[in-house]
This record gives C-alpha cells, structure tokens and sequence, in this order.
C-alpha cells in the first residue's frame, strides 16, 4: 500500500495547496483521468466544507488529507480530517434532489450527494475531537 498526507491550516487561501498537493500524488503514481477526477472532486468538496463551515468564525484548525492506494484490491481510499465541530457530512448535510431544477432546490447538500455516489463507501466516526471522513474509489468502475 502507497500512503502520503498532507495537512493545512483551515483558510481558504491553503486550500489551493492541499489541491496541488493531491494532483501532484496523482500525476506521481500514474493515476487515471476518471478516477483522478473522483479524488480531486471528493477531496476538494469535503475539505472546502470543512474549511468555510467547521470551525466558527475567528477559530483556527487543520484540516488533513490522507490518500492510500491499495493496489491489490485497486482502490483508492481518502482520509479527511479535521478539528473543527462536530458533523456526520453523511447524515447531516441536506439532502440534495438532483431531480429538481437548480431554482427550486434548497442550498447546500449537492456536493455530498455526489461524493457518496461516485464512491464505493463512506464512512463517518469523530475520534479525540476530530472529523473523520473516509471515501474509497474502486478503480475498476471508473
């Protein structure tokens, strides 16, 4: 198993690092488009919430990326962590109806709804004051 981490504080401006960080790792270990697509989208979506909605206003933190390639079972498996309040993105977030036209929907919940459909799992736990969210790619079915 390949394995690397990469952590922020939790700013907006670091954001663009954690991004360069995880499309270098990609590029390194020969990662193909559908299923560097589905890293980057899933990491950029669940660490941005992270970011602009975990912690209050004025609070530092850090929020913590880690990618593990398994490539006996050709999975990818992201681990997303943070510091900052408590919240299951699983079963917190709103639900999205994608069936819904973009005016009638309510805000929020669509970017979770489509990490949990481009995945093969998802799992939830909060562990010594931290979030942590993890999401596994099949690379087979990308």
């Amino acid at each position: 198993m390949t394995a690397a981490e990469k952590s922020i504080s939790n700013s907006i401006e670091k954001l663009e690092e954690l991004v360069s960080w995880l499309t270098q790792w990609l590029s390194d270990h020969e990662v193909s488009g559908s299923i560097a697509y589905k890293l980057r989208f899933a990491m950029e979506e669940i660490t941005t919430n992270a970011v602009y909605y975990g912690f209050p206003t004025g609070t530092s933190g850090t929020v913590t990326v880690r990618i593990h390639e398994e490539v006996r079972h050709e999975k990818y498996r992201l681990d997303i962590l943070d510091d900052g309040e408590a919240f299951n993105p699983l079963e917190e977030a709103p639900e999205a109806d994608p069936t819904l036209e973009l005016d009638d929907r309510e805000l929020g919940g669509l970017g979770v709804f489509l990490v949990k459909n481009l995945s093969e799992d998802c799992s939830y736990k909060r562990e010594n004051g931290w979030n942590h969210l993890t999401i596994v790619i099949d690379a087979e079915s990308a």
